[in-house]
Order: structure tokens, then sequence, then C-alpha cells
């Protein structure tokens, strides 16, 4: 599958068992820092299968990762350019 640029997509395993891929992404950037993290968070509880926050927490922990990784990756929601509004007060509060 080939997934142009500047594409929405989603990766997703609905199965309940751990799922392995290989993917070839180019440029790779910080794609591997990014989904291990996402993936620590999402066992961690930090948000649910909608990737909304389940606390505090994670609400804070998501808007500095979305902040972080901001020239990588645009997060759907909420819209890009409220989270340019909103991403730098929340994050240095996550710090």
């Amino acid at each position: 599958m080939v997934v142009a640029r500047n594409v929405r997509h989603a990766l997703r395993n609905d199965s309940g068992r751990p799922a392995h891929g290989r993917a070839k992404v180019i440029p790779g950037g910080r794609l591997e820092e990014f989904l291990t993290e996402a993936s620590r968070a999402a066992q961690e509880g930090l948000f649910n299968e909608r990737n909304l926050p389940t606390s505090l927490k994670g609400a804070l922990w998501l808007a500095k990762f979305a902040y972080r990784f901001r020239d990588e990756t645009v997060m759907c929601s909420p819209p890009p350019a409220l989270q340019r509004i909103l991403l730098p007060p929340i994050a240095r509060l996550a710090r």
C-alpha cells in the first residue's frame, strides 16, 4: 500500500493480539520514536481507542506529544488551526 504525502490515514490493530508490520517510510524522520511513544502511552491507558485522553494526565501527555512531533505529523483533531493556538501553552504546562 502506498500512502501519498499529506493524506490522512491511521494505523489500527483491532485483533486484541500483538501485531507486527513492516513499512518503508521515506523520509523516516522520527517515525519510530513517534510510534514507540504512542504505543507505550496506549498500553499505559493514557488515551482510549478513539485517541481521546482518559484523564488529565493523558490530556497533558497528548498535548506535549503532539507539540513535540508537530513538524512531522498532524493530528486530525482538534483542527490543526486550533492546535497551533492551544498546544504550545498546554505543552509547557505538561513539563
